[in-house]
């Protein structure tokens, strides 16, 4: 199985299924490491993100946004580097509280055009853990929750995201997060 330009079953030594390890590094310190959100599990309460909505707020790690007026409400962060031409992984896990019809979509944003890569199954009140691999053809360089239609009202909150560049993900060495 390849991952990149890395065979994985060479490269990883499998501990269990749930715990994959690099020259004694976790995945988890793979995907912090090549993350190109900043502040991606709100740890940092708003800080990179920006929103159109009129309610923002982060609370335990959990980011919470409202739109109630009807215009076309967003979450949005910049990249810390932008995409090119590569091949991306994304996931993220997110809870839509209330929704007036249409669909929450995420977006991967460049200056010409947005990429719609998902469109919520509007689920209302359960969790929902989202992830794929998308080959970007163009250069991103923001990501974007957007609602499908002017006229909606909203809830959403979104507990982490990962987008990682698969073709720069082993090229600078991982560093390890206690």
């Amino acid at each position: 199985f390849t991952f990149g330009t890395v065979d994985i079953l060479e490269t990883y030594t499998l501990h269990s299924i749930d715990n994959i390890v690099y020259e004694d590094l976790s995945l988890r310190d793979i995907f912090e490491s090549g993350n190109l959100v900043v502040n991606n599990d709100f740890s940092d309460g708003t800080i990179g993100w920006t929103t159109s909505s009129n309610s923002f707020t982060v609370t335990n790690g959990i980011a919470n946004v409202i739109e109630t007026t009807g215009d076309r409400g967003t979450l949005q962060s910049i990249l810390s580097s932008s995409i090119e031409n590569n091949n991306i992984y994304y996931c993220y896990r997110l809870k839509i509280n209330s929704l007036s019809g249409g669909t929450i979509d995420f977006r991967l944003i460049d200056n010409s055009y947005n990429v719609r890569l998902y469109v919520t199954n509007n689920t209302i009140g359960d969790w929902v853990n989202v992830s794929n691999i998308f080959n970007v053809t163009s250069t991103v360089e923001r990501i974007l929750f957007i609602d499908s239609a002017s006229g909606l009202t909203w809830n959403i909150e979104l507990d982490y995201i990962y987008l990682l560049n698969l073709s720069n993900l082993f090229t600078t060495a991982p560093t390890q997060t206690q």
